[in-house]
């Protein structure tokens, strides 16, 4: 296990260790899928990553706008954990950048390969397109943090 660098303490420390945890579920998950040669393993734990996005939406009530949506979704404890950047606001569009992905920094403490942190990424973002497009909102997401970059961008468009 590596030692990933970590400024929070406390509750956000605490909070992104949890998050964390969920990021080595998903990991061990699609290693025993691929062992067992299950065909289009990607594919079933997106769909199903996607369906946990339609239940967290369903539980933030209703929403009108990208920045009501934002605004219920992200608490000021998670916003430090993502060291986010509310970049752009509007009440149709808003764009966010994130510096820290919780999964990203659990697959990393894993020491598992670019490679395969890139394909976690791609399986386990598909919980944010579940979750926007439960709103009828458009998601455009450049996973860079997934990917060996230094952010994530999301833009959610009404």
């Amino acid at each position: 296990m590596a030692n990933v660098p970590c400024e929070l303490e406390g509750c956000a420390l605490a909070v992104l260790n949890a998050m964390a945890g969920r990021a080595e579920y998903l990991a061990h998950i699609l290693k025993a899928m691929d062992e067992a040669g299950v065909e289009n393993a990607d594919d079933i734990l997106k769909k199903a990553i996607y369906n946990v996005g339609r239940t967290w939406a369903a539980k933030l009530g209703k929403v009108d706008n990208p920045h009501e949506f934002w605004d219920k979704l992200l608490t000021p404890e998670l916003r430090e954990i993502l060291k986010l950047d509310w970049v752009r606001d509007g009440e149709d569009e808003v764009e966010l950048h994130f510096y820290r992905c919780p999964l990203v920094y659990g697959w990393q403490n894993m020491d598992l390969e670019p490679a395969m942190i890139e394909r976690l990424c791609k399986i386990a973002n598909r919980v944010d397109y579940g979750n926007v497009e439960s709103f009828g909102f458009k998601l455009e997401m450049d996973p860079g943090l997934g990917e060996g970059r230094q952010r994530c961008t999301l833009i959610v468009r009404k």
